[in-house]
């Protein structure tokens, strides 16, 4: 356990998704406790148990959708415990786990409303061949971790010892096997929603030089255990460096630096100035609305009718009205994260590109890490 804990803070990924705002880190803490508090409620059954079980799989649930299919590996504690032994473990199972479905149910209704937000997702070829990359955080570190891992179960398959390798192969492979089976309907199959998999794999990683000494059938003095698990850590903490050095970079690896683009529109802004937003990527309005918090006066959105809390929804309502609601203002500064050789206006409804490639004057101001800043000026009046 020390092992596989030291191992998976060794890991860039969770470097990575551990600094963010976003629910990835919270599904792993959940997804790992709610494991924990099932066994235990295994091991000495009472209500008491099981309701702490059954509000951690909700928060499983609350904090991402996909994290739930940890419910396999969950299912295959129930079944494996219940072989030896049958009794009302198996209703008290089922009774969280329709608690949790009726809790959750209702907010994964309302986020299939929201389908624009994962629509770009892809399952082809160069997806699955970067899934241990993108998961680990780094194409070395997944290869030691995965082999480890296999190593183990190798082992375990051989000793006969199965039980703990059926629930962790589970927890870590079935998650994204569904996730990819299903892609025509859930379109779930993304890196970042499977980073709940992890404990799974270096549990497994961290137990293989013990695993594997046990099905040779030699029973080592403890610090060879110790000191070859040390090894697998080691070399995942001093390969995974250059993963772990990109995981601190800002901007983050592929994100726009809305933060730089920010100072640049500070930095020449002028009272009355207006702010847009365009591209296909990312939307910049929220970063923009954090990074110039402290500005006063703030540009004015010019073409943001409804905010996301007013709509209860990710995205805007843009203003249908695009010369109404740009009026008399001079300069727009136009933020952009469409490709360098791109239409900056790709992305914006078609009444608003026009009016801005009509009435104003484009000039680029500074291009940055896949984001664009452009100053508008008006020409026609």
């Amino acid at each position: 356990g020390i092992g596989a804990g030291l191992l998976f803070g060794c890991l860039p990924a969770v470097s990575r998704y551990g600094e963010e705002a976003r629910p990835y880190a919270f599904a792993i803490a959940a997804a790992a406790l709610a494991t924990l508090l099932l066994l235990r409620a295994l091991d000495e059954p009472s209500w008491t148990r099981w309701a702490c079980y059954g509000c951690c799989l909700t928060l499983v649930g609350l904090a991402h959708f996909v994290a739930l299919t940890i419910m396999f590996a969950h299912g295959v504690v129930v079944w494996l415990a219940l072989r030896t032994r049958s009794d009302f473990r198996l209703l008290r199972w089922s009774a969280a786990v329709a608690g949790t479905v009726t809790v959750v149910l209702p907010l994964a209704a309302k986020g299939s409303e929201e389908s624009s937000a994962i629509d770009w997702i892809k399952a082809d070829g160069r997806v699955l061949r970067q899934l241990p990359a993108a998961v680990f955080g780094s194409s070395v570190v997944a290869a030691i971790v995965v082999g480890a891992a296999a190593v183990s179960v190798a082992a375990l398959w051989l000793s006969s010892d199965r039980r703990a390798m059926t629930v962790l192969v589970t927890w870590a492979v079935v998650p994204p096997v569904f996730c990819y089976l299903t892609f025509p309907v859930l379109h779930l199959f993304l890196h970042r929603y499977l980073l709940f998999t992890l404990p799974a794999w270096t549990l497994l990683a961290a137990a293989a030089p013990g695993n594997l000494l046990r099905s040779l059938r030699w029973r080592p003095p403890g610090w060879i255990t110790v000191s070859s698990m040390l090894i697998i850590i080691g070399a995942v903490g001093y390969l995974g460096l250059p993963g772990q050095v990109a995981a601190r970079r800002s901007p983050v690896n592929g994100e726009p630096d809305f933060r730089a683009a920010a100072v640049v529109v500070t930095a020449g802004l002028r009272p009355g100035d207006g702010i847009a937003y365009t591209g296909t990527f990312r939307n910049g309005r929220r970063a923009f609305s954090y990074e110039m918090r402290a500005v006063v006066p703030k540009p004015r959105d010019v073409f943001l009718a409804r905010t996301s809390q007013e709509l209860g929804s990710y995205g805007v309502a843009e203003c249908r009205q695009p010369a109404i609601c740009v009026g008399d203002t001079r300069r727009i500064w136009l933020i952009t994260t469409n490709d360098a050789s791109a239409d900056p206006y790709t992305g914006a409804p078609a009444p608003i590109a026009a009016l801005l490639r009509w009435e104003f004057a484009r000039s680029e101001v500074r291009r940055l890490s896949h984001v664009r800043v452009f100053l508008l000026t008006r020409t026609q009046t």
